[in-house]
């Protein structure tokens, strides 16, 4: 008996005439190229985050930088809470490559659990020290972290089978409509809250018209399809928890600089520091949307036991993000002054901030491949354990650094904690899969 990938093939006592069952009805996937998937997800992922930087100079030309700051509070309360309670059950999908849960069973859960994180994030918002308009902001700004999860596990049927061409568009259509609400909801009404609730809204119109229906046209029956739904949603849910204390937890430590800095220097410098984190994240999009492309093909080598190409992967995709990412370093330090006229005069004299948030960009994206890649092997609880010693160094530094420093403070804190994380995470990576190839 042979156990091949999506079947069991039987031999009978003549050794001839092989028998073949098929374990799952999952549908042949349209393998694309590696090339083509990078390729469609990173013209998806560039524009969205082209988008996302217009917004964010949008949002610093329309007032003044306690404005951003404002939508920099509302996304670090709210964020946290949804994406705790999403269990990042997008990865969970895409990875299932043998689609033993079906694309329902994966937005039941989503929808269940974002009910909750709504709750909480309504509670923090009304019950919390915030008012008026800033607690308006947390109160839209979960509305849309929620319809944004619940887009996310689309994608997630999409990415397993490899169709980043519809993610692409899904990216596209939300940049697009996410910097018109912006704009003309804060533009006309000089209102955060009104503009984030006009991108809630938009991003409820693109869920319900365009990710639901190619999703759902995606998905074809299941064996487990007959199963009591709440022991399927269950044992989803408990596969899924780590994963989801991890993106919780990952969310809290990339909002944690901001906490501290609108604690000690306040709103205005919390806009400024938004700011300038956010050029570095524009730019790891483009390294995201390889990994996004790989993450499936990674876990079909773990899968069929093919630890070499698995390494493989690994060795390029690092050296890809490390060239470019120097570069992207490098030409901060060189045009910094000249990319934070894009903002205003308040933005000025932040070079410094701005490359070494650049270069703390490029070790989570190195951090983030080594993270994807247990995610392929669906070592969850490992990833958990993993986080808590980069988690614990960037809370200590903050503490430290915020209040003496300023904004250099919190970005020194951000690299030397995303160093420790590409220690840890890379050492236990390359071990398992040396050791396995050696098995």
């Amino acid at each position: 008996m042979k156990h091949l990938h999506g079947r069991v093939v039987l031999s009978n006592a003549s050794g001839t005439q092989p028998i073949e069952i098929r374990t799952s009805v999952a549908p042949t996937k349209r393998r694309a190229s590696l090339r083509r998937s990078f390729t469609r997800a990173l013209a998806g992922n560039v524009f969205y985050t082209g988008c996302q930087g217009l917004m964010t100079i949008a949002l610093a030309r329309l007032g003044p930088p306690e404005l951003l700051g404002m939508f920099g509070l509302g996304i670090a309360v709210a964020a946290p809470v949804v994406e705790l309670a999403s269990l990042h059950l997008k990865v969970v999908e895409s990875v299932d490559v043998t689609q033993k849960h079906s694309f329902y069973d994966y937005f039941r859960l989503q929808s269940v659990t974002s009910s909750l994180a709504m709750i909480v994030v309504a509670g923090l918002a009304l019950l919390g020290p915030f008012r008026g308009e800033a607690a308006l902001t947390i109160l839209f700004c979960g509305l849309a972290k929620v319809f944004e999860a619940a887009g996310f596990i689309c994608h997630g049927k999409m990415q397993q089978l490899e169709r980043t061409d519809l993610i692409a568009i899904s990216l596209t259509l939300r940049g697009i409509g996410s910097l018109v609400a912006i704009v003309l909801g804060v533009g006309l009404s000089q209102r955060v809250s009104i503009g984030v609730l006009a991108m809630a809204l938009t991003w409820l119109a693109i869920l319900l018209l365009y990710d639901l229906p190619h999703a759902r046209a995606l998905q074809t029956p299941l064996a487990t399809d007959g199963q009591p739904r709440l022991r399927v949603l269950g044992r989803i849910a408990w596969m899924a928890l780590p994963l989801g204390l991890f993106v919780g937890m990952n969310s809290l430590l990339t909002n944690a600089p901001r906490y501290f800095v609108e604690g000690s220097l306040g709103v205005r410098e919390l806009g400024i520091f938004s700011a300038l984190a956010y050029l570095g994240l524009a730019a790891r999009a483009f390294y995201m949307s390889f990994l996004n492309a790989v993450l499936a093909r990674l876990a079909d080598h773990y899968i069929e036991g093919e630890f070499r190409q698995f390494l493989s992967i690994i060795g390029k995709t690092s050296g890809f993000i490390f060239v470019l990412g120097m570069a992207s370093c490098l030409a901060t330090y060189v045009f910094g002054d000249w990319i934070l006229l894009i903002f205003g005069r308040e933005y000025q004299g932040e070079k410094t901030v701005l490359t070494l948030l650049t270069a703390a960009m490029v070790l989570k994206t190195l951090w983030m491949l080594f993270v994807s890649s247990l995610y392929a092997m669906k070592r969850f609880r490992l990833i958990l354990l993993l986080q808590a010693p980069g988690g614990l160094l960037l809370f200590g530094l903050l503490s430290l650094l915020v209040s003496r420093y300023g904004l250099a403070g919190a970005a020194w804190s951000i690299l030397a904690a995303s160093i420790l994380d590409v220690m840890l995470f890379s050492s236990i990576v390359i071990g398992s899969l040396r050791w396995r190839r050696e098995l």
